[in-house]
């Protein structure tokens, strides 16, 4: 496993439109979504993991309005980095309560000198750099998408130098978007 400092992120400031309620409050294994992911990360090597959203108590906000889960990574790598945090940001999205340990590890032990890696075809998760030089670009990219409403995570990826890797266990990749999502599963809301 990579040596250098981990932390956590687990976005979970979305709208859950298609669920209907906030998805980080879900149950999964007898804990919470947010619990869960928490765990994983955890499990993964992260010495700490935040939550970003602006709907939890515990969650930090995020810092640009309407631009999507950019935001979320833009807040968690602006606050791991005025925090001390450095080495590098594991972020997982709070739906993907599927992920094991092992597929985060594996981005961890690849990224390499690149400043961000995902799995093909998947921008979440992902693992990049954590540094003031990163948190400042990042922040740049929150700022031109803010002004030209929006920016996906695989646009910021294209901006930094990113890599992927091809998926470890395809199963990890499962979202839960919508209440059939959780009927899949076995789960209630």
């Amino acid at each position: 496993m990579n040596d250098r400092q981990l932390t956590g992120l687990i976005l979970a400031g979305g709208q859950s439109r298609r669920m209907g309620q906030n998805k980080a409050l879900l149950r999964y294994q007898n804990q919470t979504f947010q619990d869960h992911c928490h765990q994983i990360l955890k499990q993964a090597g992260c010495h700490k993991v935040f939550t970003s959203s602006n709907e939890l108590a515990d969650g930090m906000n995020d810092n640009f309005v309407d631009i999507g889960p950019v935001a979320g990574i833009e807040a968690g790598l602006r606050h791991a980095v005025s925090n001390g945090y450095s080495g590098l940001l594991l972020v997982m999205p709070v739906d993907m309560i599927k992920l094991s340990p092992a597929s985060l590890v594996a981005l961890v032990d690849n990224i390499g000198a690149h400043d961000l890696l995902s799995f093909d075809n998947f921008p979440l998760p992902l693992v990049m750099q954590c540094h003031s030089a990163m948190a400042s670009e990042v922040t740049r990219l929150a700022t031109g998408a803010s002004e030209q409403d929006g920016m996906s995570i695989k646009s910021m990826s294209r901006a930094l130098n990113s890599i992927t890797i091809p998926t470890i266990n395809s199963e990890d990749m499962l979202n839960i978007n919508e209440p059939a999502d959780l009927d899949k599963l076995n789960l209630t809301p």
